[in-house]
């Protein structure tokens, strides 16, 4: 029976560690946040409840990026997606690592509340000018 020479070995172990190296991948939660629940009285009616979510993301290869914003544009588009009162905001900051780079990744999420009136407008009158144009 013939064994592999030391060479081989040394070989397959180097490849493997490679190949496992740049595919395996590890995540880390840095930091979770969760604040603003209250929200600010108000009479009327009561308002409507929606859950509303923004991802940002920063990739970094080498620990060189170009992205240094990625933060401010996911809570920029947060804002865009709701016209009223955002409360509950839950924040988590996370980092997926991969080989020679890793990827900074921040999760947002919210309710936001709005008026009744401004998700359902009221029905338009029926438009009368179109009437008057067929009976002349």
């Amino acid at each position: 029976m013939r064994f592999p020479s030391l060479a081989s070995w040394f070989a397959f172990a180097t490849v493997a560690t490679l190949g496992a190296l740049s595919t395996g991948c590890t995540y880390s939660v840095h930091e979770y946040q969760a604040g603003g629940y209250a929200a600010s009285p108000q009479s009327g009616p009561p308002r409507m409840a929606e859950w509303i979510h923004a991802r940002g993301q920063q990739s970094v290869v080498l620990g060189i990026t170009n992205n240094t914003k990625y933060v401010d544009a996911a809570y920029a588009s947060l804002l865009d997606q709701c016209s009223g009162e955002i409360v509950g905001l839950n924040t988590r900051f996370s980092t997926s690592l991969s080989f020679l780079s890793y990827t900074n990744v921040v999760e947002m999420r919210a309710m936001c509340l709005r008026d009744p009136a401004s998700i359902h407008p009221p029905p338009r009158p029926p438009d009368d000018s179109d009437d008057d144009e067929s009976t002349q």
